[in-house]
Formats: C-alpha cells, sequence, structure tokens
C-alpha cells in the first residue's frame, strides 16, 4: 500500500508512518500474511501502531514505479478502482496546502 495519510478503509492505521506534510509516500507491503495474522494483529493496526512480522515491510519514497512480470498492476485509489497498467507514482511536495492545527 501506498500512502500518504494514516488511515485506510474503516479507521485502519495501516500506514502508521505516513505524514501529509513529509514530502514523501509511505509504504506498507504486505507478503504471505494468513487471515489469523490479521485478527491477531487488528487491535495494533487500528492502534496505529508498527507490526513486527516478517511478512510485513515499511518504507518511504517519493516516487514509486510499480510493474509485473504479468505487466498488469490492479490499482485503486481512496476505495475506487482506477485500473489495471504499470505505473510511476510521483509525489509532488506542497501542491495542496494543508490547514492543519498547531502541534
Amino acid at each position: 500500500m501506498i500512502a500518504n495519510g494514516h488511515y485506510f478503509a474503516n479507521g485502519l492505521h495501516i500506514a502508521p508512518h505516513a505524514s501529509i506534510t513529509s514530502g514523501k509516500f509511505a509504504i506498507t507491503q504486505f507478503g504471505n500474511v494468513s487471515i489469523w495474522d490479521y485478527f491477531r494483529n487488528i487491535r495494533k493496526i487500528k492502534k496505529g501502531l508498527f507490526l513486527d512480522h516478517p511478512e510485513v515491510k515499511y518504507a518511504e519514497a517519493s516516487q514509486i514505479e510499480l510493474f509485473s512480470q504479468e505487466k498488469i498492476y490492479h490499482m485503486e485509489a481512496d476505495g475506487e478502482y482506477i485500473g489495471h497498467s504499470a505505473a510511476k507514482i510521483t509525489i509532488l511536495p506542497k501542491a495542496i496546502e494543508f490547514l492543519l492545527p498547531p502541534q
């Protein structure tokens, strides 16, 4: 998953390291994770904690290229299916101005 915000689906913190102001995408990569692993970790995900699992990896990047040997990547954006293709995704720093509460 590639994100610039914490939340995904029904309030899941699938990218706890994401920040809309960092200028980078947060990448959460899931390998061979079973449904039982999901249920065992759902509380941690809802709390925004990092998962300590050998099949879960976290990274950051300002540009990502997606491709597959099969040459098909099914993609969705904000819960909507947007198509399939190889893709190059680049973040545009400060392209949108946000009003954030003081921290």
